[in-house]
């Protein structure tokens, strides 16, 4: 018992380790808000490192105020984690969300990733007027193809989730993303085979446009939180 005891504790820590392991990227952001205060009823894109390496989001969403709270190799856990630090404070009219892709590669089964999901939106539903969460399906990167049937059975289970939910969006980009091999299309992606070139953030832009365009408001923007 007393062993057993020893394991559970240290697994606790370790596993809190592991979520502070992006403390850096959190206070940065934080330090960044009180430099200069940001808007507040924008468009919150969070998630991974899809969403971080998304510099042209301004640029691609010119009539939208847009903003980017995106952390290299975050997983759901992260998200939820700091969701009072990079999602609450912003009060977003539309949440864009994408993570997943990490989760699966980090020995975790898409049942577990959807139970991280599930805490996720559930949270965005305290968020003040409950926004509409687009969630982007885990894309098919061409070095982690060998995790297809777990990615497809991930984009499954959230893209009932969101028929569920009259708030909550699925985003479906994986099929816009393979090539007529029915592999990942190459020329989306850097070096790595894993981030993407403008033609990959292109394919989704063109996804989430009519869901932006329906429900954006202008009106709903906060200037410096004044």
């Amino acid at each position: 018992m007393i062993l057993l005891s020893l394991l559970l504790v240290y697994g606790f820590r370790l596993h809190a380790q592991e979520l502070k392991r992006f403390a850096p990227e959190i206070k940065a952001f934080i330090n960044s808000d009180k430099a200069s205060p940001p808007s507040t009823g924008c468009i919150l894109f969070v998630g991974s490192s899809s969403i971080r390496f998304w510099e042209s989001l301004a640029k691609d969403f010119p009539d939208y105020c847009v903003m980017n709270r995106g952390f290299g190799g975050s997983e759901y856990s992260d998200a939820n984690y700091y969701f009072n630090l990079i999602v609450a404070p912003y009060k977003p009219q539309i949440v864009v969300v994408y993570e997943g892709d990490n989760d699966l590669v980090d020995n975790k089964t898409p049942e577990m990733v959807y139970g991280d999901f599930e805490k996720f939106m559930e949270k965005t539903t305290t968020l003040p007027g409950n926004p509409p969460v687009l969630v982007i399906a885990a894309k098919p990167s061409p070095s982690r193809w060998k995790y297809k049937d777990d990615y497809l059975k991930l984009n499954s289970m959230e893209a009932d989730y969101c028929k569920r939910h009259d708030n909550d969006f699925f985003i479906d980009i994986f099929n816009s993303m393979l090539g007529d091999n029915d592999r990942p299309e190459p020329d989306l992606y850097r070096q790595d085979s894993l981030h993407m070139l403008a033609k990959g953030y292109a394919i989704w832009k063109s996804k989430l446009d009519p869901y932006l365009e329906k429900y954006y408001d202008p009106g709903k923007v906060m200037l410096n939180n004044h």
